[in-house]
């Protein structure tokens, strides 16, 4: 059985990835609380957590370094390409492209 598949191991790929870091919450001022005339109130903009996370949007080129296929429950082949990129709160690998082919196989 032959599957095709979009991308080949070695491949290089442009991805894009984003990045979550925190930071003071311009309206309370870290504080968490906000007073109005004399009383504090949880600030609406960051619920009291004195910190927001703010998502930067970072572009990289990858190489492919794995590809998994399988069947799923619905009986249709699932492609995971897989790159040595670490993201944020990823292991080992990192799965930036997933493909579900209609079709089941033909044996």
């Amino acid at each position: 059985m032959e599957i095709k598949t979009k991308y080949n191991i070695h491949d290089k790929v442009n991805i894009q990835d984003y990045i979550t870091t925190q930071v003071i919450c311009p309206i309370c001022d870290g504080k968490g609380t906000v007073t109005i005339k004399n009383n504090d109130f949880c600030c609406p903009n960051c619920a009291g957590n004195k910190m927001l996370k703010v998502e930067t949007k970072k572009s990289m080129t990858v190489e492919i370094t794995d590809i998994i296929i399988s069947i799923n429950s619905n009986n249709h082949i699932e492609i995971k390409y897989i790159s040595d990129y670490s993201g944020w709160g990823a292991e080992n690998y990192h799965t930036f492209y997933e493909e579900d082919l209609d079709k089941p196989p033909k044996v």
